[in-house]
């Protein structure tokens, strides 16, 4: 989920979206919680790359009382069009 947010967020930004549409493809695409979820974008040299950080809730049967969030971080990269 976190991995298709990032390539949807990055696909968004590299064809000249605005940072507001391609957030929201993210959240989206990925069907993450959009209040658990942060995004980084870079733009250099043609190129956009985007970083999505997800705080999942744990929801495992024992270990889950003991991590409460697990940290998730894809990125993408893109050539701008």
């Amino acid at each position: 989920m976190v991995t298709h947010a990032a390539r949807e967020r990055a696909r968004v930004a590299a064809v000249g979206g605005t940072d507001e549409a391609a957030s929201h493809a993210a959240a989206v695409a990925g069907g993450l919680s959009p209040s658990r979820v942060r995004v980084t974008v870079e733009r250099s040299g043609g190129r956009v790359h985007v970083r999505v950080d997800y705080a999942a809730a744990s929801d495992a049967p024992l270990v889950g009382v003991f991590l409460d969030v697990v940290p998730l971080t894809a990125s993408a990269t893109m050539r701008t069009e």
